[in-house]
């Protein structure tokens, strides 16, 4: 129903968007498809007001996919700052798409983790 709202007039919300860390990927993914810039600008607001540690791969996956850079590069500093932490203590790590793993392992900002820590991480994500 927000969608639907928001199709005829995507600069004009004509009632509040309840966003929840369970319903903004789905409203992401629709607002995406569907081409309704501010409804996604929106979500990507949202995802960024929420980004933490633990949700760090998640956020990047999902900002890669919809090209959003400023929450793409929000979330590898996120993932920069705690990578000891994110790489061994949370499970969103394993979820995300090969093109997320491929630009995570690809910086040279890791430098907290060492080698050996990413490649037990790296054969858990091929498990």
């Amino acid at each position: 129903m927000i969608l639907l709202l928001l199709i005829f007039d995507d600069l004009c919300i004509l009632q509040p968007v309840d966003l929840t860390g369970d319903n903004v990927t789905f409203i992401l993914n629709a607002a995406h498809k569907y081409k309704v810039h501010g409804l996604e600008q929106l979500c990507a607001n949202f995802l960024m007001k929420n980004l933490e540690a633990s949700n760090a791969f998640t956020i990047l996956n999902e900002a890669g996919k919809f090209h959003l850079d400023d929450l793409k590069n929000a979330s590898m500093k996120e993932i920069e700052k705690h990578a000891p932490i994110v790489f061994q203590g949370y499970d969103d790590f394993l979820n995300v798409d090969k093109e997320t793993l491929q630009y995570v392992l690809g910086k040279d900002t890791l430098s907290r983790v060492r080698e050996i820590q990413l490649l037990k991480v790296c054969s858990s994500f091929f498990q």
